[in-house]
């Protein structure tokens, strides 16, 4: 009777995908609780009300007048759109199908079968999770891009050659939307020198491919920014980034995910050493090493790293033809089944993803008060006040204060100050020198925070007030002398 039902899974490919899709759709969806979603929708909204993309900024006041753009302006353009209208939920429905576009470019290019397809997702799940898990944020667009530049290249290995003049109309949207396009550049690149190497392909050919990538090369000018873009991509390359921002940091040595990633490079190796004498396999070689080594140095790119070699290992599955059984069937169908099973009565019951609102967004994404942010637009904060770094952009969004910092500025610096640098020294350090620095004439931060009970002090002996204090935030105004 199972294995019936097996065959009669199998026998329709269209419903075995879609039950395939329909479990990776239930474990990848989240709530948006992304803390940079707030200055994201602050641009959007400059540019509808002024029709101009906003180029310096105008919500710090440390830094004002910075020279700084959103390179992922239709992002911004497309939450500012949707979120009116369609609120948390819309966002996170945009984000479950971009990244289940995602997965199809993926296995697109190689003939899997139900069995091998099941394994490639629970891969996929279990590396995508993380990057997932803020709901709809720009980054996803980086995946979906590297998956659809190594699906092209796949696909162009194994005889479809009409694909890469998709390649230039990739990096035009790559372009605008994130600044991982030169991971793009670089796979294509790589690509096109090794396949300059090979004998495989005829002069013509030859040609035809350099053209492809000189025109993907002019791509990256089309971008309302110019050259000024390239300036701004460079203080953003991962390997320049502020240690400061957790998703920049390594992960833990032996934790499960690194343990994980240190098998998922092992099988890479092997399967790369297995074709050393192949022209491709000098490119999967450097593909391999090249993510390799930002993946072991940034937990933020683990996942394009697996993304981009998850082909590698697919394809090598699918050249050891190996038979599957009935019962190997039977029980990826299980798994499937019971995923879904648990994905609808347990998973998303307990996301709360349907009523996610913005006080469940300040409360459970961003772990501030809602209360403190009601009392922030009642009793807007004065011009020099010290502001948390994860609440910057929600105070961008939702209230007229300016900020100290926010998710923009980790790297922002203007003759030698950050003001990045002196938040993390002031609360993160202690550093009660600097603060008293700044003569700030207000402060809100979670009371965590030691400077939080130096201000308490402070408070007793007349010198600063408690406005306002609950268990996620605290609000403290310097006493006028």
């Amino acid at each position: 009777m199972l294995y019936r039902l097996v065959d009669l899974v199998l026998a329709k490919k269209n419903l075995a995908f879609f039950l395939i899709l329909f479990m990776l759709g239930l474990f990848v969806v989240f709530p948006t609780y992304d803390p940079d979603l707030g200055w994201h929708i602050a641009y959007g909204n400059y540019f509808w009300q002024n029709h101009k993309l906003l180029t310096s900024d105008i919500f710090s006041w440390t830094l004002a007048d910075f020279k700084w753009f959103s390179i992922s302006w239709p992002y911004d353009l497309l939450v500012s759109l949707v979120f009116p209208k369609g609120e948390f939920l819309a966002l996170s429905l945009i984000a479950v199908a971009v990244i289940l576009l995602t997965f199809c470019f993926l296995v697109k290019p190689f003939k899997l079968s139900f069995f091998w397809l099941v394994m490639a997702s629970l891969v996929f799940i279990f590396f995508v999770q993380p990057l997932a898990s803020p709901g709809f944020r720009v980054q996803l667009f980086e995946l979906l891009f590297l998956a659809v530049a190594t699906s092209l290249i796949w696909s162009y290995e194994k005889g479809q050659k009409v694909v890469v003049w998709y390649f230039p109309l990739l990096m035009i949207g790559w372009i605008n939307l994130h600044g991982s396009f030169i991971m793009g550049l670089f796979l294509i690149g790589s690509y096109v020198v090794v396949k300059n190497l090979s004998s495989t392909l005829n002069a013509q050919q030859k040609i035809v491919l350099n053209l492809i990538l000189l025109l993907t090369i002019l791509a990256v000018f089309i971008n309302p920014y110019g050259l000024a873009l390239f300036k701004q991509i460079v203080n953003y390359a991962p390997i320049l980034r502020t240690t400061g921002v957790n998703e920049w940091q390594p992960e833990s040595i032996f934790s499960d995910k690194w343990l994980m990633l240190l098998v998922w490079t092992a099988l890479l190796i092997v399967i790369v050493l297995k074709n050393r004498r192949d022209h491709f396999g000098l490119y999967q070689a450097v593909i391999v090493l090249l993510f390799a080594f930002l993946g072991f140095n940034s937990r933020r790119m683990i996942t394009p790293y697996v993304v981009v070699s998850l082909p590698l290992v697919l394809n090598f599955i699918h050249g050891l033809n190996f038979k599957i059984s009935k019962k190997a069937n039977l029980m990826a169908l299980v798994i499937i089944m019971s995923a879904i099973v648990n994905g609808l009565f347990n998973r998303l019951p307990s996301l709360h993803f349907l009523k996610t609102n913005l006080n469940e967004y300040c409360q459970i994404g961003l772990h501030c008060s809602p209360e403190a942010m009601s009392f922030i637009k009642k009793n807007p904060l004065p011009k020099k006040s010290l502001t948390f770094y994860n609440w910057g952009g929600y105070l961008i969004w939702q209230t007229e204060s300016r900020v100290f910092v926010d998710g923009r500025m980790d790297q922002w610096e203007k003759e030698g100050f950050s003001a990045f640098s002196d938040h993390e020294k002031i609360l993160q350090k202690d550093d009660l020198d600097l603060f008293n620095k700044y003569n700030f004439d207000a402060v809100y931060i979670p009371p965590t925070f030691r400077l939080a009970a130096y201000l308490e002090k402070q408070t007793e002996q007349g010198k600063w007030a408690k406005v306002f204090g609950d268990d996620r935030a605290v609000i403290f105004e310097k006493k006028k002398l």
